[in-house]
């Protein structure tokens, strides 16, 4: 047995006599692939670990203010706002998911306004709000129960 994998190049089809030729229409070309002895050796000591799968929820990676130009800082109540991340899309239809700016005292407030909605870039109007600091949220339904997941962006927004 070889110490390096042994490949081989074949063709498969039906010939209807020995001269034959190959046609892609009829044949098809295939390899064939077996290990080596060092390959077989270094399979026998491979160690399998379980992973975890992080489970689908909304990812915001940044906020972008489109009237200051400024981003995961400001924001201008009335003003237009751009979120970009992953797995942004949400039912709009749904009362609990959407755009979420959430005060310091906890106070809550749903953004009304959705002008563009993708998995990668939501784009809305900014809700007014009174002057203080905001967490951004964006809320999301999975599996056939509506669980709700929120992802959030880790800088705080501020209205002066």
């Amino acid at each position: 047995m070889s110490t390096q994998p042994n490949i081989r190049v074949g063709i498969s089809g039906v010939f209807t006599s020995i001269t034959d030729s190959f046609d892609p229409s009829r044949h098809s070309i295939r390899a064939t692939l077996s290990p080596g002895l060092l390959l077989s050796e270094k399979m026998q000591k491979v160690r399998l670990e379980k992973t975890l799968q992080p489970l689908p929820s909304p990812v915001i990676l940044e906020f972008l203010n489109i009237n200051t130009n400024t981003t995961n800082s400001v924001l201008t109540p009335g003003g237009i706002g751009q979120i970009v991340g992953e797995e942004l899309k949400f039912n709009p239809n749904n009362p609990q998911e959407g755009i979420f700016f959430v005060a310091a005292d906890g106070t809550e407030t749903k953004v009304q306004i959705i002008a563009s909605r993708t998995e990668g870039k939501l784009v809305f109007s900014i809700p007014t709000l009174p002057a203080g600091n905001y967490t951004l949220e964006v809320r999301r339904a999975y599996t056939k129960e509506n669980i709700i997941r929120k992802g959030g962006l880790s800088d705080t927004l501020t209205v002066a």
